[in-house]
């Protein structure tokens, strides 16, 4: 059972302008900026998602087992209970069991019977894993300062909130499938602007 499915955007050579604007001709509803933006966008974000797994993978580390484990960290006493896991990081209890069965063997989380629910669990970090997270912490966020050093602060501050407000536009689309064909449907446009 894999951990998380890998994101991976793998068209390399992204359309020109000009053949976008070919399209546009062709097809109705090519908004070209739209378009270069996301390619541009899942492209960026494919290729850090591979820089992570590659930094990961130094320190014996995966994606989903670093998310896991900083979801802990980050907790009162470093503890929660293994649904609300699958919950906060999105991810089957089946696919949360496998992470947790491969941490445990390796002492990083131990499992606690939670006293009013017989069918439930605390997870908690173990002292060993706290250790290693203080340790290969500092080395992560020096990692992060490195992969967006390419942008100037003021750059940063930017893509973050467009990137908030791109994810909180999303939350107001829902595909829905009419006649065999995927439409993409508006519930709000408040906020939003059209380019």
């Amino acid at each position: 059972m894999t951990e998380l499915l890998p994101f991976q955007f793998s068209l390399r050579d992204l359309p020109t302008r000009e053949r976008l604007q070919e399209y546009a001709a062709c097809f109705a509803n090519v908004d070209i900026h739209a378009i270069e933006s996301c390619l541009a966008l899942l492209k960026v974000a494919s290729d850090i998602r591979e820089l992570y797994a590659n930094f990961f993978a130094l320190y014996n580390l995966t994606e989903a087992r670093f998310s896991l484990l900083m979801l802990l960290y980050r907790q009162k006493e470093h503890s929660l209970i293994a649904s609300e896991i699958s919950i906060k990081m999105a991810i089957s209890k089946p696919t949360v069991k496998g992470l947790l069965d491969r941490l445990e063997k390796v002492d990083m989380i131990v499992r606690h019977p939670v006293p009013e629910d017989r069918r439930s669990y605390f997870v908690s970090l173990t002292q060993k894993s706290i250790r290693i997270l203080e340790k290969y912490l500092p080395r992560h966020y020096e990692f992060t300062t490195k992969v967006m050093g390419g942008l100037k602060r003021e750059h940063q501050v930017q893509l973050f909130e467009l990137m908030t407000e791109l994810q909180s536009s999303l939350q107001t689309f829902k595909l829905k499938e009419t006649k065999g064909k995927i439409k993409c449907s508006k519930i709000s446009t408040k906020n939003t602007v059209m380019h």
